[in-house]
Order: structure tokens, then C-alpha cells, then sequence
């Protein structure tokens, strides 16, 4: 069963597994030449700063964090702001 909800701290790790995969594919899909405007690399340090942005994003009560939970399983989600 699919299933909307807003993400907790819990969430975090996976979010993280889902940023790293859209930094691949933009890589793949824009190269190179667009490497100033995108976070390229996805090791220790970018993952620190990723996870401190988006619980910055989970605790300001003007945003708002959904994901799409596939019984356990989270296949997707969406940041918005208010």
C-alpha cells in the first residue's frame, strides 16, 4: 500500500540515498560544464552538510517535507515551502 506522509528524522538516511542518485543523473544527463552549478560529489563531508541543510528544512514550520512509502519502503518524495 502507497502511502503519503510528511518525513521525519527517520527518514533522513534514505532521503540521502535519493539525493545522491539525482546527482548521478544530472551529471549523466548535463556533464561537466555544469558542474559549478551542481553538488557533484557525494562523500563524508557532503553528506554532513546535506543532512544538517534538510534538518534545517524537517524543523522551519514554513517547509514542508512529504515521501511516498511503498509498504516500508520510501520510493520517492517531495520538499516545498510555504
Amino acid at each position: 500500500m502507497i502511502i503519503i506522509r510528511k518525513a521525519g528524522n527517520e527518514d533522513i538516511e534514505k532521503l540521502w540515498g535519493f539525493e545522491k542518485e539525482n546527482r548521478i543523473y544530472d551529471r549523466k544527463i548535463l556533464g561537466k560544464k555544469f558542474r559549478k552549478f551542481f553538488l557533484w560529489n557525494f562523500g563524508v563531508s557532503e553528506k554532513r552538510g546535506w543532512i544538517n541543510d534538510i534538518k534545517k528544512v524537517l524543523t522551519n514550520k514554513n517547509n514542508v517535507v512529504f515521501v511516498i512509502d511503498d509498504g516500508g519502503k520510501l520510493i520517492g518524495y517531495s520538499i516545498g515551502k510555504i
